[in-house]
């Protein structure tokens, strides 16, 4: 009787799988908000990740958190699983890919889930369109927008800096000068290897969970 539940279940979710269209960009970046907290929590192996990973799945699809909470713990995971892959861009740009030098350190004036009015603001000062045109865009497109958007301002920033004396050192003892170019940001040089999954502790598992429908990747230690 198990075994053909597990097969039902099994091509429920494969159903799920084809009928799941790629997120918009406003829900894309709220999806991502989550998702940034659900990896932080696994590291930290904080007692919050069950209910971010019901949070993300319920934002997803959508579906009431008290039916998540009752659903088998593998099953959420496929679900997250589902939802995290149709919202990876199909186009691999630098922006996305770059290594990030600035992580932990945050600036005085950010704050949690500051990410999304930060793009939004963005594209729509760059371009004129409101917050509702934007949350429906693409998300290759999005992201391609932000990324020109900030290779515009970094160039506009190359510029003016090469019109300034720190652009140039010159070295009195030698006689001799070299340029002083201003950095770029990590998008514009350093490029990231592919991420490596990471699997989710068991200690931080329910009692009786069970994973034999879950992907070996995604699998706890």
């Amino acid at each position: 009787m198990s075994h053909i539940i597990d097969v039902g279940i099994s091509i429920i979710l494969r159903l799920v799988n084809w009928a799941t269209p790629q997120p918009k960009f406003g829900r894309f970046l709220r999806l991502e908000y989550i998702k940034d907290k659900i990896v932080k929590a696994a590291k930290r192996k904080e007692k919050e990740f069950p209910e971010l990973l019901i949070s993300y799945v319920s934002a997803a699809f959508p579906i009431p958190k008290f039916i998540l909470s009752r659903l088998r713990w593998d099953i959420l995971l496929l679900l997250f699983s589902i939802y995290s892959q149709k919202s990876v861009p199909k186009v691999v740009i630098p922006l996305l890919t770059s290594k990030d030098t600035t992580e932990g350190k945050k600036d005085s004036w950010d704050y949690d889930g500051r990410a999304y009015s930060m793009y939004i603001h963005m594209i729509a000062k760059t371009y004129g369109w409101n917050e509702k045109y934007i949350n429906r865009m693409n998300i290759d497109n999005a992201l391609a927008l932000v990324q020109e958007i900030l290779t515009d301002q970094q160039l506009d920033r190359e510029f003016l800096w090469s019109m300034s004396e720190k652009s140039y050192i010159y070295n009195y003892q030698t006689k001799s000068g070299k340029a002083n170019p201003l950095p770029r940001p990590d998008f514009m040089g350093n490029v990231l290897e592919e991420v490596k999954k990471i699997q989710i502790p068991k200690s931080m598992m329910p009692a009786g969970a069970t994973f034999d429908a879950v992907p070996l990747e995604l699998r706890p230690k």
